[in-house]
């Protein structure tokens, strides 16, 4: 095999990221997430960087599907419908803001989110981040 052959194949494979997963998932939301009042909220809006991180690995195609599919069980969930239309709808703005961040920023890393949450550690809040593979998955 020639040496440019050699360098394409090693430029299509998946890149293992050589950062950490917390600092990466802070790059990508940190200024998301930060702008919760308390710990609580910044929690919460972690989990929501979370899905816009792991909806960013399906293809851009089936992106209003699975945003549709969250926004669908999560308006059977809530019995008080004032809110509930514009708070789906900043959902959704939330969720494809988000999902076009990571694949900006990080368009090889194929890691999912499995867990990420907000810890207080000698008195300071650190994201902490557990990541996994997909088998057989392509950037």
């Amino acid at each position: 095999m020639s040496t440019m052959k050699k360098m394409k194949k090693k430029l299509k494979s998946p890149v293992v990221p050589a950062r950490e997963p917390a600092a990466m998932l802070c790059e990508y939301a940190g200024d998301f997430f930060s702008r919760g009042r308390t710990i609580e909220e910044r929690r919460q809006l972690l989990k929501i960087a979370v899905l816009g991180w792991n909806l960013a690995l399906f293809p851009v195609s089936e992106t209003a599907k699975r945003i549709q599919a969250m926004t669908d069980s999560l308006s059977g969930q809530n019995p008080d419908q004032g809110n509930v239309e514009k708070n789906l709808a900043s959902f959704r703005h939330d969720l494809v803001m988000l999902a076009e961040k990571k694949r900006r920023l990080f368009p090889r890393v194929t890691d999912y989110v499995a867990k990420a949450s907000i810890e207080l550690i000698n008195s300071s809040e650190q994201v902490v981040v557990t990541v996994g593979r997909l088998k057989d998955r392509k950037p």
